[in-house]
């Protein structure tokens, strides 16, 4: 005799488990009783399941869904490496983010001093319009005997684009700004003295050279050799990007860099780290199908 209700539910299971599949359904009492055991037993039942259901964070979409998320499958439609790493590190990260397109909410608020991004966004600017005059001057690559020419070039643009940004960003405190600003020349000029030293052999050739970025080719802020479209990669996938550097080696290689601006969180030799760092990949197998006529890809890099 159970001593309570949950000995007799056991007792009836144990007894029902050496039942033959003929007699089945003695156990249906158990649904009738609670609806919250009810639940309970059809979600552990769907989580021991070897198929895929709700009880595993999927639901089953209808067909509107399904033709939703038909169109923004990787072969039809083109997304950022910077989008792909989100799907590598969380799917529904890169779900919100990618898909739905949600972001922060922008708020105008004075600054004290520049967020990563837009300390990001203000070298990437000074590097581009950097190359363009080094460029148009013949000084490319920069060699030691030209460092001098290089950096009051570099200086120049420098103060143009602090102008630029201090107009747009209105900083609440101008010496905490302008500490920032020396940082950033700081680094740029230990980043063109090591590029000077660089014996590789390599060239610069493009500069912000994008693609699936057609607003920013109208914006001038990418290489003439920019396309319109997104590339299409053998693996299926449509990417859309900006290589921040292409460079030309002679020989007939090819060397991609994309310029980070933050603290470096990669280790020695890694490659992908888990589909974590997919932007030297991506950018090289990009380069790839853009410029064939250059030679192969060597490597790309951060």
């Amino acid at each position: 005799m159970a001593i309570d209700d949950a000995e007799y539910d056991l007792a009836v299971l144990d007894r029902i488990f050496a039942l033959p599949d003929s007699e089945s359904g003695s156990a249906r009492y158990l649904l009738a009783a609670n609806p919250y055991l009810a639940r309970a037993l059809r979600a552990r039942y769907q989580r021991w399941s070897r198929k895929w259901t709700p009880a595993d964070g999927l639901v089953l979409p209808s067909s509107g869904a399904s033709a939703v998320m038909a169109k923004n499958a990787f072969a039809e439609r083109s997304y950022s490496p910077t989008a792909l790493q989100h799907y590598a590190r969380c799917p529904y990260q890169f779900f919100l983010q990618a898909v739905h397109g949600l972001a922060p909410r922008e708020t105008a608020e004075s600054i004290d001093e520049l967020d990563p991004l837009q300390r990001g966004a203000l070298i990437h600017d000074i590097q581009f319009a950097f190359f363009e005059r080094l460029s148009a001057s013949k000084l490319l690559p920069v060699r030691p005997t030209s460092l001098k020419q290089a950096r009051e070039i570099l200086d120049e643009v420098i103060e143009e684009a602090v102008a630029r940004y201090y107009d747009d960003l209105a900083p609440a405190i101008d010496r905490v700004w302008e500490d920032g600003i020396a940082t950033i020349r700081a680094d740029l000029h230990e980043w063109l003295r090591r590029a000077s030293e660089d014996e590789s052999g390599y060239v610069p050739l493009y500069f912000e050279m994008s693609f699936g970025l057609l607003g920013r080719r109208k914006e001038r802020q990418a290489d003439p050799h920019s396309v319109p479209d997104a590339v299409d990669l053998d693996c299926g996938i449509q990417i859309r990007g900006s290589i921040d550097l292409v460079e030309h080696h002679p020989s007939g290689f090819v060397r991609v860099t994309d310029h980070k601006t933050g603290k470096a969180d990669g280790k020695t030799r890694q490659l992908v780290d888990g589909g974590k760092s997919l932007q030297p990949l991506l950018y090289a197998l990009a380069a790839e199908k853009l410029l064939p006529e250059k030679g192969k890809v060597e490597c790309g890099r951060l």
